[in-house]
């Protein structure tokens, strides 16, 4: 049990982290968002990984809600999926 709530601890812990930064970067680009076109394939791509949670649409790794990561260009996938797109291009 003890390693369950350590791991569980270091997730929480990695994710605040990831939050705090994701929202520094989203700041300091003006919360731009990626076209509608590039916002469904991320989606896509996002309903066959095997991090979904699918209960509350969040990645379990990084713990985001993908309706929100996936619509913004300076987020990508943890795991490599997608990319941050260019804030300077429209």
């Amino acid at each position: 049990m003890a390693c369950c709530k350590k791991r569980k601890r270091q997730r929480f812990i990695r994710q605040a982290k990831g939050f705090i930064k994701s929202l520094f970067l989203n700041i300091k680009s003006g919360f731009k968002h990626v076209s509608n076109k590039d916002f469904k394939e991320r989606v896509a791509v996002c309903k066959a990984c095997p991090f979904l949670n699918y209960k509350e649409n969040r990645c379990e790794d990084c713990g985001c809600y993908i309706n929100i990561k996936a619509r913004l260009k300076v987020e990508d996938c943890p795991q490599g999926y997608w990319r941050k797109l260019d804030v300077h291009k429209d």
